[in-house]
């Protein structure tokens, strides 16, 4: 019962060399920003594997369920959910993202002035928004402009900080001219 589809939402329409490229490409970075939606037992294996990915990638799926309190069943779930058909794409995918994020050999300095700090600062921010667009699933961006647009009214909903974002979003297709409103 293997899904060679990845479970976002715009992974249909998308060429197979685009899909392949997606899931190689910032496995750490998607479980980060996954974790919270999973489910409790799925959301045990991805805090595991963000805090331990060393030796997550040489886990066996039985050795992963016993060191996260879940089943073998949710292992596998974990890893459908990211996309991949089981542990052993996942464990290779994430190979390749932590090779590809190794430090090199100069650490940076830390910062002895205001100028400094604001290089590093905006490198940072430059280096998040060039992972962002790495991430970045266009298919899925188009999908979702489609259906907003094609709406008659957008609810958006969102908690704690999210709620900021989702007033955002209301203000922003309200100057549109699209009905929203949002909730949080």
């Amino acid at each position: 019962m293997a899904r060679s589809e990845p479970s976002t939402i715009g992974a249909q329409g998308i060429d197979k060399a685009a899909r392949q490229e997606f899931m190689w490409s910032g496995v750490m970075a998607r479980l980060r920003s996954s974790a919270p939606h999973l489910t409790p037992a799925l959301r045990r294996i991805a805090t595991y594997a963000l805090e331990n990915p060393d030796r997550l990638v040489f886990q066996t799926v039985t050795e992963l369920a016993a060191t996260t309190a879940s089943s073998e069943g949710s292992v596998i779930r974990f890893c459908q959910e990211l996309g991949f058909s089981g542990l052993q794409g996942f464990k290779l995918a994430l190979t390749v993202d932590l090779a590809s994020s190794l430090p090199t050999a100069e650490a940076p300095a830390v910062p002895t002035n205001t100028r400094e700090l604001k290089q590093r600062a905006l490198r940072d921010m430059v280096a998040g928004l060039e992972e962002t667009g790495r991430l970045l699933d266009e298919a899925a961006v188009d999908l979702a402009a489609t259906r907003i647009l094609g709406a008659r009214h957008v609810d958006i909903y969102g908690v704690g900080a999210s709620g900021m974002t989702a007033q955002y979003l209301d203000l922003k297709l309200m100057r549109l001219g699209l009905r929203s409103k949002a909730y949080s």
